[in-house]
């Protein structure tokens, strides 16, 4: 992942909710599982275990960020369990165990979890963060964001 992205799910993950936050951990879930289906194609077998260490870490969170009181959560945390099995699997084989199937459901996970998404009305989980606007100003090749700078005043500890 190149520092751009990092800086790109910074942003995001300092302005979103908790079904917003869901979201982009399926994002991260996905990108890092494409890194490491193209290690694997590569023939660079520990770039592999790495990346799949790393989409473990995020199905952790993402297990982490369920209600687990919820009945439904419930039953989504049993295929992230699922997941987790297949994962370790293909860790220990040092090849794809049931991986393209597992990038199906996490699709449809991650496609059921927008539409949540989209009817959450919640505040950022954030509170002291600058608000990023989006499209004041156009670069050469890309769009620019600025940071709001009259937010400064109540920013950071107060001794």
């Amino acid at each position: 992942m190149t520092r751009e992205n990092i800086s790109s799910y910074t942003m995001q993950i300092s302005q979103a909710n908790a079904s917003q936050l869901t979201c982009i951990a399926y994002e991260l879930w996905q990108t890092f599982m494409a890194e490491a289906m193209s290690a694997y194609e590569s023939g660079d077998l520990p770039g592999f275990s790495q990346q799949l260490r790393k989409v473990q870490r995020v199905n952790q969170e993402i297990i982490s960020m369920m209600n687990h009181e919820n009945a439904c959560a419930q039953d989504v945390m049993a295929i992230h369990f699922f997941i987790n099995t297949r994962l370790v699997k293909s860790m220990l084989k040092q090849q794809p165990v049931d991986l393209d199937r597992v990038c199906e459901m996490v699709k449809k996970l991650q496609a059921s979890f927008i539409e949540l998404s989209k009817a959450d009305q919640d505040a950022p989980l954030m509170q002291n963060t600058q608000r990023v606007y989006a499209g004041l100003t156009y670069g050469k090749d890309s769009l620019n964001e600025s940071a709001d700078p009259l937010g400064q005043a109540g920013r950071g500890f107060l001794v």
